[in-house]
C-alpha cells in the first residue's frame, strides 16, 4: 500500500518481544499522513536478521497531542513510520 498526503491512518498494536520503531504512547493512535520518505530497510526485521533485504515505505505521521496525551494541548506530534505499523482508516 503507498499512501499519500492526507491519508487517515490508525497505528497497529505492537505485540511483538522483539525490537520495533514504533513508540508504545502511539500504539492504536489516529493521524493523518503528511509525507513520504521513501523506501528503507526495516529495522525491525534487520535487527532480527541483518542480511533481511526487505524494504518498508516510510512515513511522516501526524497526530493531535490532545489525543495521545490528556493533558496535551492543540499542538501536533509528528512521527516518522514505517508502513508495517499503519492501517488505513475507513
Amino acid at each position: 500500500m503507498t499512501l499519500v498526503a492526507g491519508t487517515r491512518v490508525r497505528t497497529r498494536e505492537q505485540r511483538t518481544g522483539g525490537h520495533t520503531r514504533l513508540p508504545r504512547y502511539l500504539q492504536h493512535a489516529q493521524g493523518v499522513v503528511v509525507a513520504s520518505l521513501g523506501s528503507f530497510p526495516l529495522p525491525d526485521a534487520v535487527v532480527a536478521n541483518p542480511n533481511d533485504p526487505r524494504q518498508s515505505e516510510l512515513y511522516t505521521v501526524a497526530f493531535p497531542a490532545w489525543s495521545i496525551f490528556p493533558d496535551g494541548d492543540n499542538g501536533t506530534i509528528c512521527a516518522d513510520l514505517f508502513e508495517e505499523y499503519l492501517e488505513t482508516e475507513s
